[in-house]
């Protein structure tokens, strides 16, 4: 008898907070907690991915291999940041659908529109990642561009650009000048 008068002492304190949440105080508005609630939620078009830097056409191998492991971390961290954005947004939508559940009887139209534009702003994210990667495929096309075979910034030995007296370089041995045509 000792010990369970205690005990009961125990559990009253222990469900005590339990029963106090569960009980609906009589100013107590479901729809302007779930209003706030959606309010309160920023879909975040930060990615925090920076656009990995890419290899020439002609870097050594172990150079390549480290821009294609950054272009995969690009990747992730692009995959990463929009599978957070929807996991918390779908978390919102299961708060508020406990609630809507709770309370069936009121109108929840409203807070629907608010949930369906919180979804627009996850596409508006969406297009963010499809634009980061179009960037990531620029610098790839822009590199190209003025580094690749025969381009402009070309630094491979084959290139004509950086050899034009063909396989000497700028300086003949055969002759006392260096310019071409001249004995």
């Amino acid at each position: 008898m000792g010990v369970l008068r205690p005990l009961a002492f125990f559990f009253a304190l222990v469900s005590a907070p339990v029963c106090a949440q569960q009980a609906d105080y009589p100013d107590y508005d479901p729809l302007a907690e779930a209003q706030s609630m959606v309010d309160a939620h920023v879909v975040s078009d930060r990615t925090g991915c920076s656009v990995p830097i890419p290899a020439t056409w002609n870097a050594p191998y172990w150079e390549q291999q480290a821009a294609m492991r950054r272009r995969v971390v690009f990747e992730q961290c692009l995959e990463r940041a929009y599978t957070r954005e929807y996991d918390r947004l779908e978390r919102l939508g299961y708060r508020v659908a406990d609630l809507r559940d709770a309370y069936p009887e009121l109108d929840w139209s409203g807070i629907e529109y608010a949930l369906d534009l919180k979804w627009e702003d996850l596409d508006r994210v969406e297009s963010k990642i499809a634009i980061q990667r179009q960037w990531a495929e620029t610098a790839i096309t822009i590199l190209d561009t003025f580094t690749g075979p025969g381009a402009p910034l070309d630094s491979s030995p084959l290139n004509p650009a950086r050899n034009p007296y063909g396989g000497y370089g700028g300086y003949r041995p055969d002759t006392s000048v260096s310019a071409p045509g001249v004995p």
